[in-house]
């Protein structure tokens, strides 16, 4: 949107009546000097903020990436964090079952 204005809203409102005053005015008219000036402004106006308005969209789209990444890993966040609250707390590593038992072990346990 900004991208039309700054080219047409600018051809519309100086540099095509200017344009059109230079085509129909007799030459010898004093005025034309003036709308040479308009007519030359007016593109320079046209460039200028074409240019400064593509810079802005770079910038503005730049920005929305990083917005984006940081709401992302916002979200990524908060996952893990309800991840963690939803797990129980771990309880103290039992002993492994597959490991080999000593069979005073065994009699220890049964005396307790």
């Amino acid at each position: 949107m900004g991208f039309v204005g700054a080219t047409l809203g600018t051809a519309v409102c100086s540099v095509g009546p200017a344009w059109i005053y230079l085509q129909v005015a007799p030459s010898t008219s004093s005025e034309r000097w003036i709308a040479k000036v308009v007519f030359v402004c007016g593109l320079a106006v046209l460039v200028l903020g074409t240019v400064a308005n593509v810079y802005a969209e770079e910038e503005y789209s730049e920005n929305q990436m990083q917005l984006q990444q940081l709401q992302q890993l916002q979200q990524l966040q908060q996952l893990q964090q309800q991840q963690e609250d939803r797990q129980p707390e771990f309880l103290p590593a039992a002993a492994d079952p597959a490991a080999p038992v000593a069979v005073e072990d065994l009699r220890s346990s049964r005396l307790d």
